[in-house]
């Protein structure tokens, strides 16, 4: 019989207008693009408890040894486990066993990554994974925080104990090896954790499938498993992520723009650019993360969710930062908010006078000694919905038109992605290598074929997402040589 292996696949995607604003229910416009990540999910023999870099079941019942970390010689092995029988080594000083340890196998789960060759296997018991992420994804996280467990694999494990606990209901009870192949830059802005989240789930749904013929993603809701690889994100990785990402590699096609609306949790029917229009992603070559705190990301969320309880005040009907997009509306926010924010606030005199805002975000934190941008993150929130319908239009109205007025549809959508990169200037997301490069494509212009240019996703460095034609493509070229780097397309 032959062995049973899941296969999942996954693209990055490029931010063409929205970004940030998804955690406020926004409507963004996305692009997949063509650089993807591959999962492999594997059966592999089951682990002897009494092998070198194995837990073991000690016969001791008061040894009380804490947690520990261990590593097989040539390969880094990282297993965990809250039992104090199962702690360990059950080997005298001289390597010989001790005669009340027991021997018995353990079920695990095991991750590689071919980006990361270094860090060679890092392995779990399956059980404790289990256990942990039935009490909540964030005890799953604390699990991996303990144990040293490179960055990486915090996705890998975090969107399979959600998939597994959510979707399926249920966990495979054979010991797996997961291994990630991926070419989706890591830290440049392209989604590539949420690329990992996808084909991750994607390879356990095949998993499952040709092991016993049962589709678990075959249901009335197609965005289950962008939920639950959010929420992997949010609970296990720690970043404060909205659902735009998950969609955009779930659905995402290249070649096409896909609308989400990140309030409702939808999709609309996909845009499409004019023929001879491309979405191109410039990488600066500034890494950045959201996970953690005080990230320039989360003080940027936060500063929203702050505005969007002091607007609560004059538009009642707003029950969590998600409301705003739709309900503070660019004319509301001009008519009854902006006058009530000011442009940067203390974090101390909003919790003096507002309290903390876990009634509209629970993934926000009000830190009393920062300051923060609330002006310019609701005034984002409240427009960019606005500004991702524009361009909709404009795109149907370019799509039987001559090629003059294509031009002009592009250059105005163009300086709607302008507009929003000051934005994100605005809100602390900027970065100067970014604006340095925005300014110097925009030097050629519409009359060049660059329409329009803005950072994207998180900001803070990253990718740039670039409108252009494709006769501005050795423009585009030739600046990113000057910049050792590689257009994404």
């Amino acid at each position: 019989m032959m062995a049973i292996e899941g296969r999942g696949s996954a693209p990055g995607r490029l931010d063409f207008l929205g970004g940030v604003s998804d955690y406020s229910g926004s409507l963004v416009l996305e692009a997949a693009i063509q650089l993807e990540t591959r999962i492999s999910i594997k059966p592999c023999p089951p682990r002897d408890r009494n092998t070198g870099g194995v837990l073991l079941v000690a016969g001791n019942d008061d040894d009380d040894t804490n947690e520990e970390v261990q590593s097989c010689k040539n390969d880094t092995t990282i297993e965990k486990s809250s039992s104090k029988e199962c702690c360990s080594t059950g080997r005298s000083n001289d390597g010989m066993m001790n005669r009340n340890t027991k021997t018995t196998t353990t079920r695990t789960l095991s991750a590689r990554s071919a980006q990361f060759p270094k860090d060679g296997e890092v392995r779990f018991d399956m059980d404790e994974l289990e256990s942990r992420a039935s009490e909540g994804l964030d005890r799953v996280r604390l699990l991996l925080s303990s144990s040293n467990a490179p960055k990486w694999a915090n996705y890998v494990f975090g969107a399979f104990v959600a998939y597994c606990r959510d979707v399926a209901k249920r966990y495979p009870q054979e010991s797996l090896t997961v291994t990630v192949d991926s070419d989706v830059p890591l830290g440049e802005g392209v989604s590539s954790s949420a690329s990992v989240e996808v084909a991750v789930c994607r390879a356990l749904r095949d998993y499952y499938y040709e092991g016993e013929g049962v589709d678990y993603d075959d249901d009335e809701d197609p965005l289950r498993v962008a939920r639950v690889c959010q929420s992997a994100e949010n609970e296990v990785c720690g970043a404060p992520c909205g659902i735009m990402d998950q969609i955009a590699c779930l659905l995402g096609q290249h070649g096409q723009l896909l609308p989400i609306d990140c309030g409702t949790v939808a999709t609309l029917p996909p845009a499409y650019l004019p023929e001879d229009a491309l979405v191109v992603g410039f990488p600066t070559k500034v890494r950045h993360h959201h996970a953690g705190v005080n990230t320039p990301y989360q003080r940027a969320r936060t500063a929203t969710a702050m505005g969007c309880k002091i607007a609560m005040g004059v538009v009642p009907e707003i029950r969590s930062l998600a409301d705003v997009s739709r309900l503070v509306t660019p004319w509301v926010y001009e008519r009854h908010v902006r006058g009530l924010l000011p442009e940067t606030l203390g974090g101390r005199k909003f919790l003096d006078a507002h309290g903390d805002v876990a009634e509209v975000d629970t993934l926000s934190q009000v830190d009393p000694e920062e300051d923060y941008p609330v002006g310019a993150c609701l005034e984002f929130a409240s427009k960019a919905t606005f500004y991702a319908n524009l361009a909709l239009s404009l795109l149907e109205g370019a799509a039987f038109s001559d090629a003059e007025s294509r031009h002009r549809v592009l250059t105005r959508i163009g300086e709607l992605m302008l507009l929003q990169n000051e934005s994100y200037n605005k809100m602390g997301l900027e970065h100067c290598v970014t604006d340095t490069i925005i300014d110097l494509l925009m030097s050629f212009g519409p009359k060049a074929g660059i329409y329009g240019a803005r950072a994207s996703g998180g900001g803070s460095g990253g990718t740039i997402c670039v409108l252009c034609n494709e006769e501005a493509l050795p423009v585009l070229e030739g600046i990113a040589a000057e910049y050792k780097t590689t257009l994404i397309l």
